[in-house]
């Protein structure tokens, strides 16, 4: 699985069979969909079967207090009547436990090297590599 974190994203993955999760940008400001797009992404992807939609996701900033961020998440959430067949899922790096790790061993190291480098465009480069597009 891959995390769209920018708009573009979703162009690229119509037809493609990769599963993907929608990240939201609850505030942390380095990656992640706006509230806006969050929505709009979800109306275009569920029940489409030209995408692969898997699940919802948002990055807390920190582990201790993340009420605001958690709160928006379900909220918007909320507004879009989610599947709740999706899976839905939000943390903080410090938050993850080795299981956990192995679990989302792909979208983590995807999410890991677009934080790193604190790019769109690195995410986007990355998705075009497991898409093999030019």
């Amino acid at each position: 699985s891959v995390i769209v974190a920018d708009f573009n994203q979703i162009n690229m993955l119509k037809n493609s069979k990769v599963n993907f999760h929608l990240k939201l940008n609850s505030h942390m400001n380095r990656l992640g969909l706006s509230q806006e797009e969050f929505i709009r992404a979800y109306k275009i992807c569920y029940k489409n079967k030209s995408y692969n939609l898997e699940g919802l996701m948002t990055h807390f900033a920190t582990s201790d207090d993340n009420n605001y961020q958690y709160n928006y998440f379900i909220d918007t959430l909320k507004q879009i009547n989610y599947d709740p067949s999706l899976i839905v899922h939000c943390f903080s790096s410090k938050s993850l436990k080795p299981v956990k790790l192995y679990l989302a061993k792909y979208s983590f190291t995807f999410s890991v090297v677009s934080t790193i480098v604190s790019s769109k465009s690195i995410a986007i480069l990355i998705l075009k590599i497991i898409l093999k597009l030019p």
